[in-house]
């Protein structure tokens, strides 16, 4: 695949890793979009690396973040 096919992502690498994740894991990566994924993971080690990473500090995030009470309660009845 060209790599010209990337010239809409953000030139960091990183920014086009947190690209990607939010269209994969959001659910609205199609299946073109899948293929170009791949190309570009596979276009340079360095994108392999900043994907990676994403993936690791969102696993941290997640880990460690706190359960949040349900608002729902505090919220006031008008029945």
């Amino acid at each position: 695949m060209d790599t010209s096919d990337f010239s809409n992502l953000p030139g960091d690498p990183l920014d086009a890793a947190a690209y990607w994740f939010t269209r994969d894991h959001g659910g609205l990566m199609t299946a073109g979009e899948r293929r170009r994924f791949q190309a570009w993971r596979q276009a340079d080690p360095a994108h392999e690396r900043a994907y990676q990473e994403i993936l690791q500090i969102l696993s941290l995030i997640h880990i460690s973040e706190p359960t949040r009470p349900n608002n729902r309660s505090r919220m006031p009845s008008y029945a």
